[in-house]
């Protein structure tokens, strides 16, 4: 399957692949990670790739929180339409619309945290015991 573009050197080997709303979507960042581009495909069978979004993160805003120029990392998550772009450095979260406005900032004093693509989904599965279970810890919400 070929790449999207080689305006920023989107690659299948340097870009990211997730889901977009049952489309397969691919993201990609400049070399200095200040811009991201957000492709989704649009037909499998003739490889059509279209961007949805160019995102200019805003570098002045995150620099200012951090302190400095550090090297960020960002990554792309979609969940019911809506697009997120989620860049980690350091201590820090930033949560950014495709817009390039930084919606939230989040600072952990605690080691290990680190960002992934891969999300839990529900079972589509209904087996005879889950209502037996109502009361159980593993329906509970895992969010307190």
């Amino acid at each position: 399957m070929r790449a999207p573009s080689d305006r920023m050197k989107c690659t299948l080997d340097s870009g990211n692949l997730f889901d977009m709303d049952g489309k397969l979507g691919m993201y990609c960042s400049n070399d200095g990670c200040t811009i991201v581009d957000i492709w989704v495909l649009q037909d499998y069978m003739i490889e059509i790739w279209s961007l949805k979004y160019h995102v200019e993160l805003p570098v002045p805003e995150i620099r200012g929180m951090l302190g400095g120029a550090y090297h960020w990392s960002a990554m792309v998550l979609s969940q019911e339409g809506d697009v997120l772009v989620l860049v980690s450095c350091d201590r820090w979260l930033f949560y950014i619309d495709t817009e390039g406005n930084l919606l939230a900032s989040f600072q952990h004093y605690g080691d290990g945290l680190f960002t992934t693509g891969l999300k839990l989904k529900p079972s589509l599965v209904q087996h005879a015991f889950f209502p037996l279970l109502d009361s159980y810890a593993v329906n509970a919400s895992p969010f307190i």
